[in-house]
């Protein structure tokens, strides 16, 4: 990634920002953030730099309909609503990822699921952006790419694998059924491919009919390839052709899906 890349629509650039939203992500190594005008379901910026600092972060309108913040690294898992116990929610979380560190315990209602999705962000991490948009409402990214593959995927079997830093999340979809939502530990790109062969038998299907999408700040060309290897229909989560991405000239939208699909859950 370079060190900062700045897209603006030149004809939404007065737009009313009170009805905008904007979407902030930061990782330890990266951090980007969009503006989505609500009313037009479309994108008016998208910036990503290096680091943990926010780039072009002037450029940030003071006041917006609405912030989301997504922070990696994070811990998440899904909870059926009927097993959930009020008070319980670590016990669930520690079930999955072990001992806790120190942070905010959260959780979210994914209606489509009849589900909970309990998560945990970086503590420091979500407390810097928190301090200068204390209105911001923390997500899971889990929660996102679940929505992202029942509205980007095909009415038939399709994966969504998202790449991120030493990690794969990948989310199963089919006849608008989440069929399986799991994230792995992948620090190798032949790694991803095993965990998304292993999900797909896990979930009764097959590498030859299932459409997968890719997206994730971490995917390489590399990776794509092997990947192509191995299914007959892969492309991106998200085109640069993409109608709410017209008038931005952003080159690879995949890397940053994370970032540009947030209005949708948070609006």
């Amino acid at each position: 990634m370079a060190s900062i890349l700045s897209h603006f629509s030149a004809d939404r650039s007065k737009g009313n920002v009170s009805q905008w939203h904007l979407s902030l992500w930061t990782r330890p190594d990266a951090t980007a953030w969009a503006l989505h005008d609500l009313k037009e379901n479309a994108c008016v910026a998208l910036v990503s730099g290096q680091g943990t600092d926010l780039p072009d972060a002037a450029r940030i309108p003071v006041h917006t309909a609405s912030v989301s913040l997504i922070v990696e690294p994070e811990l998440s898992t899904l909870v059926p609503d009927p097993v959930i116990v009020p008070g319980e929610e670590a016990r669930h979380l520690e079930f999955v990822h072990g001992r806790l560190p120190a942070g905010q315990l959260r959780t979210e209602t994914v209606d489509l699921l009849q589900a909970q999705c309990i998560f945990q962000h970086d503590e420091a991490a979500e407390r810097r952006m928190l301090e200068r948009f204390p209105s911001a409402r923390p997500m899971a990214l889990r929660t996102v790419l679940i929505n992202a593959a029942l509205a980007r995927g095909d009415n038939g079997p399709t994966m969504l694998l998202h790449r991120g830093h030493r990690r794969c999340d990948l989310v199963i979809t089919n006849d608008r059924r989440v069929l399986l939502s799991n994230s792995f530990h992948a620090p190798a790109a032949t790694d991803a491919l095993y965990f998304a062969l292993f999900a797909l038998e896990q979930t009764g299907q097959r590498p030859d009919t299932t459409r997968v999408m890719l997206a994730g700040p971490s995917l390489t060309p590399e990776e794509k390839e092997l990947i192509e290897r191995y299914f007959t229909r892969v492309a991106p989560a998200i085109d640069r052709t993409d109608r709410s991405l017209a008038g931005l000239g952003i080159e690879s939208p995949v890397h940053w899906q994370c970032v540009l699909d947030q209005w949708t859950c948070a609006s």
